[in-house]
């Protein structure tokens, strides 16, 4: 568990076992990360981000929903990627995420043969493969929503604002959001992207969220 101060800004991990650099970086940070955060006045979501056309675009999605993937993906394609898993919003503004991607045994191997001159190095005790993110501006101005949902087809549709609320308080990582901050992002554009989890129909779903979101 994690022991928290507000003032001075103080935060004490209490671990059974000693931890390297790496892992505190990502995964132990984004806890801590989110309550200061929250303290400041900003919003923290778990999700990724993307940069497309100068602007973030936030990707939420259930655990194992493939954002890691996805997020892959865009990287492989030259598209920036903010975050991968802790999102944080500033005003009207995204902050950028610790400079890595974690991921699975299976997406590496997928992806291995694309990744053979970037520095990979083990994580979480061999369970995950770190793919360094080159640096970017600390903010930018932040888009709206991507959500990934599971389908038998590949489409993108729009989320109605009645429905958006739900969706961002499932994905809030900090208890007691404040509502006046979630009312100005929930007036921002919310996609669904559909697609079948398999790796043949991965390009035609990034195809699709890059071009729907060009528009």
């Amino acid at each position: 568990y994690i022991t928290v101060r507000r003032e001075p800004p103080h935060a004490m991990y209490h671990l059974r076992r000693d931890i390297e650099a790496h892992e505190l970086v990502h995964p132990y940070l984004a806890g801590a990360a989110g309550i200061f955060n929250s303290w400041l006045g900003r919003m923290t979501f778990h999700g990724g981000g993307i940069v497309l056309e100068g602007r973030v675009w936030g990707v939420l999605g259930s655990t194992e929903a493939g954002k890691t993937t996805t997020l892959t993906q865009m990287y492989l394609l030259g598209v920036p990627v903010v975050t991968d898993d802790l999102l944080v919003l500033d005003g009207g503004d995204a902050l950028t995420g610790p400079r890595c991607l974690d991921l699975r045994a299976p997406t590496w191997e997928h992806f291995a043969s694309s990744l053979e001159d970037v520095e990979v190095m083990k994580v979480r005790d061999g369970e995950r493969y770190r793919i360094p993110l080159p640096p970017m501006p600390i903010r930018l101005p932040f888009a709206g929503w991507v959500l990934l949902r599971d389908d038998t087809t590949v489409g993108m549709e729009k989320v109605r604002p009645a429905d958006r609320f739900g969706v961002l308080i499932k994905e809030h990582l900090v208890a007691g959001v404040r509502h006046d901050l979630l009312l100005d992002v929930l007036s921002l554009p919310m996609w669904t992207l559909r697609r079948p989890r398999t790796w043949s129909q991965l390009p035609r779903a990034i195809h699709a969220l890059r071009s729907t979101l060009a528009e």
